[in-house]
């Protein structure tokens, strides 16, 4: 996953081919038969372009935030970050970059990625406490 973020850090925009990459990293790719006799073709959401399909990269029951906007002339135009609904403030994913659509993918990526990790059974770190909170409150409806 780490190779794929790095792609999208380097991004300078909308990128289908990336697009293409992240549908098939998190299984969202769907392959379309134009005509009977041809191969199928992959078709994947415009992630990089647009902000109704990044966001579905976030992952479910955690909070997101972005922007748009600098505060220096080198920084990037968009940031995103996604929290653990336990702890808002330290960001479990965090993006920039030249669109909003992009530092979202990054961070929903990150978020992923990190919510992912292989962690032993009993881990006390911070983010597997706040994932097991997380998974006692949707038991408990």
């Amino acid at each position: 996953m780490q190779h794929l973020i790095d792609k999208l850090n380097a991004a300078a925009g909308p990128d289908r081919a990336l697009d293409n990459e992240i549908a098939r990293a998190v299984g969202a790719v769907t392959l379309h038969k134009v005509e009977a006799d041809e191969p199928a073709v992959e078709i994947s959401p415009h992630y990089t372009g647009s902000l109704d399909a990044a966001v579905t990269l976030i992952p479910e029951d955690t909070f997101w935030m972005m922007g748009y906007g600098k505060d220096r002339p080198d920084e990037p135009i968009g940031g995103a970050q996604v929290f653990l609904p336990c702890d808002d403030e330290l960001p479990i994913g965090e993006g920039e970059g030249p669109t909003v659509a992009l530092a979202v993918c990054i961070a929903a990526l990150e978020a992923r990625a990190a919510l992912d990790a292989a962690h032993e059974p009993g881990c006390i770190c911070p983010l597997c406490e706040a994932a097991n909170a997380m998974a006692r409150g949707a038991n408990d409806h």
